[in-house]
């Protein structure tokens, strides 16, 4: 399975396919299922869904029309087992309920394909590609499609002078972007970062601008300021919707004029800088909720650059992660740790809410020889990885305790939620030892006292 063309609606399954896509280096291309019918012609490799069968028709239609076997063809995702299938035998025209993880995915693609397990090579100590610390933003480690146009968008700013504004969740890297934006720019000054969330309100002016000698105790000499420092160069504000209103104001005037008087002087200070603002919240609703001012935001917004949450960067978790076990091999002079399948599947897998420098600390604790896992679980590659039958047997059990639950343990009940025979029900209730109540009396018979219909 080289190729393979999805037509899915479901966002999460849309992920696990393109996580079990780079687990087995596949091509994956996204589309709808009205594109692919009405404007497209048909691929004549696989093709995933998760539509109604009603919704298939005339695609079946078109293959057979075409000379095809769409029983060779189309696999179909589904939310409940209903459909009837053997879990061992699995067709290649089949209704596969979706998969719990990625790995899984990998799995029942590969048994619908039929080929050989997918090559990953992630096993062998010291395969991992030289980081390049100069450019985070290298094609080995941006290769997802958000990614790719934030870093196009980047590209193109790099040389222009212009306010620029940083977007994104914490720990997505605009600190990273803004230091690279400065790095491949024609500024000759320096990059100056004022972190406008530890700034008190009344060392504003004082930190921003700069104080005169004698402007109060304690001052001594002339010290310029942030704006001051960042001549010919670069002044990041980073999380600049945490500053006050009062400290709008004055901002937006300094960075009107490019300029501003330090505090108990009267000498007026130009500053020939480029400004990158930086924000987690959505600046319109900040403005809304009356806590930022509009004309600040239309002087900083020049232009814009959203950064995407790890989450939404399947394609770059695992390169970034061979990145950082690498950079920290180097820096503590240890040996290179091993990168399983299963601990890539637990890292495609995982929320990643503190995105990049979360998964930045989770491989320096790798490296460290401490847990390797999201959330500190232990290192995957230590864990036998389970087998299709096992993680089968495991998917049958929770289905069969949860049904048993919504029916206070009637097993009657339960089996008919399930559209699975009673007989077949029970067998697997001794399988796996649980408890049960045929009739749903609450007599306090035990399931031994009462005899199987």
């Amino acid at each position: 399975m080289n190729r393979l063309t999805v037509c899915v609606r479901s966002p999460d399954l849309r992920s696990r396919l393109r996580a079990a896509a780079l687990l087995m280096q596949t091509e994956l291309r996204e589309i709808q299922l009205e594109d692919l019918l009405s404007r497209r012609p048909l691929p004549d490799h696989w093709i995933a869904v998760d539509s109604p069968v009603d919704e298939l028709v005339n695609l079946i239609d078109r293959l057979k029309a075409e000379g095809r076997d769409p029983a060779t063809q189309i696999i179909r995702f589904i939310d409940q087992p209903w459909q009837t299938y053997v879990y061992h035998d699995i067709p290649i025209f089949a209704s596969i309920v979706v998969p719990a993880d990625p790995l899984s995915t990998v799995q029942i693609l590969e048994k619908l394909a039929k080929t050989q397990p997918f090559s990953l090579q992630l096993g062998q100590s010291g395969s991992f590609t030289e980081p390049d610390a100069d450019n985070p933003f290298h094609a080995d480690v941006v290769r997802s499609p958000g990614m790719r146009r934030a870093v196009q968008q980047l590209t193109r700013l790099k040389n222009l002078t212009v306010d620029t504004v940083l977007l994104g969740p914490t720990g997505a890297g605009k600190d990273t972007a803004a230091r690279w934006l400065h790095q491949q720019s024609r500024c000759t000054g320096q990059f100056v970062h004022v972190n406008c969330a530890a700034l008190p309100e009344n060392l504003f002016e004082a930190e921003l601008f700069g104080v005169s000698a004698g402007a109060y105790t304690g001052a001594s000499k002339d010290r310029p300021g942030k704006l001051e420092l960042a001549h010919q160069g670069t002044l990041y504000l980073d999380e600049i919707d945490s500053l006050s209103l009062p400290c709008q104001a004055k901002l937006l005037t300094a960075l009107q004029y490019r300029g501003a008087t330090r505090l108990g002087g009267n000498h007026y200070v130009e500053s020939e800088c480029r400004v990158i603002a930086s924000t987690k919240v959505d600046f319109r609703a900040l403005i809304d909720a009356g806590r930022f001012r509009e004309d600040l935001y239309f002087r900083l917004h020049v232009s814009q650059v959203q950064l995407p949450a790890l989450r939404d960067r399947l394609e770059d978790i695992v390169p970034l992660y061979s990145n950082f076990l690498n950079l920290f091999t180097q820096r503590y002079q240890c040996s290179a740790p091993v990168l399983t399948a299963e601990l890539a599947d637990q890292l495609l897998s995982h929320a990643w809410p503190g995105n990049v420098r979360e998964l930045q600390a989770c491989a320096q604790r790798h490296v460290i020889g401490l847990d390797t896992g999201p959330d500190g679980l232990p290192a995957a590659h230590e864990q036998a990885p389970l087998s299709f039958k096992e993680r089968v047997s495991a998917f049958e059990l929770a289905l069969i305790q949860q049904a048993l639950k919504r029916h206070q343990g009637c097993a009657k009940s339960a089996s008919a939620e399930l559209g699975l025979p009673l007989h077949a029900l029970y067998y697997r209730l001794r399988r796996y030892e649980l408890e049960f109540n045929p009739s749903g009396r609450s007599d306090g018979t035990s399931p031994s006292e009462i005899a199987l219909k």
